[in-house]
């Protein structure tokens, strides 16, 4: 079916296949003479981050169908095919390289993690691709990834915002550094002791965890002897999100945690962590400004709550299963993409950049907020977007999170 995404992987459970046939009806068919243009997205529909790339399926498959409805791009209906990178850069190469030179796809919306975006850069840039990916890592440059954009903000971006909490809203005199020993958290050492001294808060103690790792009590026990007012801590997985919350739990150290990945993650915090993970209001999520409330803000009226409720309204059945403040990412995207090819009058990847770092303030207001960019800066969201909640958790009845520090 044109216009209709495709899941396209080597091997998936039967519930996977489930979810692939439902995927498959959700956008329109376009007449026989029209061109179909062709986007990929490659993204986990298997494996750890599996539950991640459900929520951007919905996404990106919700924007095509609302873009074909509306005339497709530059007149041409859209065909979005869906490919399982499985989480694994390996997968991720192989599955960019096909959709581009098998598949024929002119655009791409993914990869959704940074260092499967970092090892599709070369392919991408080769084939003269743009992409609206995710990744936070601030290694992914215009120089690396020279046609990519990101629907996420940079590593430092997001330290801004931590350290920002930390100093105005919990007004900390110390703090603790824990992150695992990926690439993108390793680079975000420096970058977060400079802002922290730049506030005059003092670091205590800092410790490393391997990614996915059994058990986080060594780490923990070794910050709780130097006593900070709180921890800054950066992952890049859902599970050891969950288990930090778990271990501090466990050992019975009611410090406040402050990650960008709680509020992206909250299903599988709660999953690992239990449901009271974050009733004591010290688990600190980070997330855009659009998707939040101060108790004076009137119930359903944002772009973001009424996103939700159109989405809710189409996928009922999988409303539950979605990570809501991340849900947004690739349907913006694909507007992006769209506004940009209609701008540039043209799917190649150095034209539609160009277009984008030129005319990016000038795209409509999207769901996740206002975008800007440049010849230097391709994190389309900056850090004066970003928010601080503490009880990612609870959501209004619009779907709403409650901003810390109203």
């Amino acid at each position: 079916m044109v216009g209709s995404p495709r899941v396209v992987h080597r091997s998936r459970p039967r519930t996977l296949a489930a979810t692939a046939a439902a995927l498959a009806l959700l956008a329109g068919t376009a007449s026989a003479q029209a061109p179909v243009l062709k986007i990929g997205a490659p993204m986990p529909i298997t494996g750890p981050a599996a539950a991640i790339g459900f929520t951007h399926q919905l996404g990106s498959a919700m924007a095509i169908r609302e873009i074909n409805a509306a005339g497709g791009i530059m007149g041409r209906q859209v065909q979005l095919l869906i490919a399982d990178d499985q989480g694994d850069p390996t997968q991720s190469v192989n599955e960019v390289k096909r959709l581009i030179h098998q598949e024929k796809v002119e655009l791409m919306l993914g990869p959704i993690i940074s260092h499967l975006v970092l090892a599709a850069a070369p392919i991408l840039t080769e084939a003269n691709v743009a992409t609206i990916h995710t990744g936070g890592a601030a290694t992914i440059t215009p120089h690396v990834l020279p046609y990519g954009f990101s629907m996420f903000t940079s590593t430092d971006q997001q330290i801004k915002s931590m350290v920002r909490y930390a100093a105005e809203v919990a007004k900390v005199k110390s703090a603790a550094i824990l992150t695992d020993t990926s690439a993108i958290s390793k680079a975000a050492h420096e970058p977060l002791r400079a802002e922290l001294k730049a506030r005059g808060i003092t670091i205590t103690g800092v410790q490393e965890h391997e990614a996915r790792a059994p058990d986080l009590t060594p780490q923990i026990l070794g910050l709780r002897r130097g006593n900070p007012d709180i921890i800054l801590f950066l992952t890049v997985t859902g599970e050891d999100a969950g288990l930090a919350v778990k271990t501090l739990k466990d050992i019975g150290w009611n410090v406040p945690i402050v990650s960008p990945t709680f509020a992206n993650v909250t299903p599988v915090v709660l999953k690992i962590a239990g449901p009271d993970a974050f009733k004591g209001g010290n688990v600190i999520g980070q997330t855009y400004k659009t998707f939040t409330y101060c108790p004076s803000d009137p119930v359903g009226t944002s772009p973001f709550a009424q996103f939700l409720a159109r989405l809710k309204a189409a996928e009922p059945a999988q409303f539950d299963r979605i990570a809501t403040t991340t849900v947004s990412w690739l349907y913006d995207g694909a507007f992006i993409l769209k506004a940009a090819v209609e701008g540039a009058k043209s799917t190649e990847g150095a034209k539609v950049a160009a277009w984008i770092e030129g005319n990016a303030s000038t795209i409509p207001n999207r769901i996740s907020g206002n975008v800007s960019a440049s010849k230097t800066q391709h994190f389309l969201i900056s850090a004066e977007s970003l928010e601080l909640v503490s009880r990612a958790d609870e959501r209004r009845q619009d779907g709403m999170v409650l901003r810390a520090g109203c």
